[in-house]
């Protein structure tokens, strides 16, 4: 169980950077979006392991990736 949930707020936090990732690359921020880079590529690489582990981490990582979006989308709007 702890795995799940570890992989669900580790897709929240690679949807955050993801979406400050753009915005960054967008505007000229080299560095930031550089430096975000790193954590999609790091955080991608763990996730995609648990993958092939187990087909059910699908699940917590789908709604991940929802929630960070929708998130950081909400708040960046403000």
């Amino acid at each position: 169980m702890i795995k799940y949930i570890v992989i669900f707020f580790a897709l929240v936090i690679t949807d955050i950077v993801w979406a400050l990732y753009i915005r960054w690359a967008a505007n000229g921020k080299a560095l930031k979006a550089g430096l975000s880079s790193i954590l999609i590529y790091v955080i991608g690489a763990f996730t995609f392991g648990e993958f092939i582990k187990d087909a059910w981490i699908l699940i917590p990582a789908g709604l991940g990736c929802f929630v960070g979006t929708y998130v950081t989308i909400k708040w960046l709007d403000k």
